[in-house]
């Protein structure tokens, strides 16, 4: 899917086999979020879908960035304890740079490569922002109070929960 994901978007939104790698990523995304469970973007979808007229999709891609940020931050500071979870978001980062082995001393890099190609197809896809569709400052306490953390690779504070959504206002 990342090495067609833009295209689909853009220009080879008709090419089938652009079309076929984006439906075969998806049926694998949908199997592997059925047997890992969904995180914070999910947990935070829920309530921003129930209570503001806003596409699934649309919660979903414009928090993505903001909440693998927030988890790897987290996960870092727990040091030792956050290893594993750290090198499995360092897999993914490695994975989209054409990387297919992960050394213990490139797991930050990788981190930082995964959140940088996040940030930068929310920039480039024009994901909306959640003020678009009518969600303000003082929205956030509630979809906070309201949001679930089931299947989080870390617990995140409120205040955590806070930052990913007022990043993407």
């Amino acid at each position: 899917m990342s090495k067609n994901l833009l295209l689909a978007c853009s220009s080879g939104g008709s090419d089938l086999n652009i079309r076929s790698a984006m439906a075969y990523g998806s049926l694998i995304s949908g199997i592997a979020l059925a047997n890992a469970g969904l995180g914070i973007v999910h947990g935070l979808a829920s309530p921003i879908g129930g209570l503001f007229r806003i596409p699934h999709g649309v919660v979903c891609g414009t928090l993505l960035a903001e909440a693998t940020k927030v988890n790897i931050e987290t996960l870092e500071k727990r040091g030792p304890e956050g290893k594993l979870g750290l090198k499995k978001y360092a897999e993914i980062g490695a994975l989209l740079t054409g990387q297919s082995y992960i050394k213990d001393d490139k797991i930050h890099e990788y981190c930082i490569s995964l959140i940088e190609t996040l940030e930068s197809w929310t920039k480039e896809l024009e994901i909306d922002r959640l003020m678009k569709y009518g969600i303000k400052t003082e929205d956030v306490d509630k979809i906070v109070d309201l949001a679930g953390l089931k299947n989080n690779p870390v617990d995140l504070s409120k205040e955590s929960i806070k930052r990913i959504i007022i990043s993407r206002l």
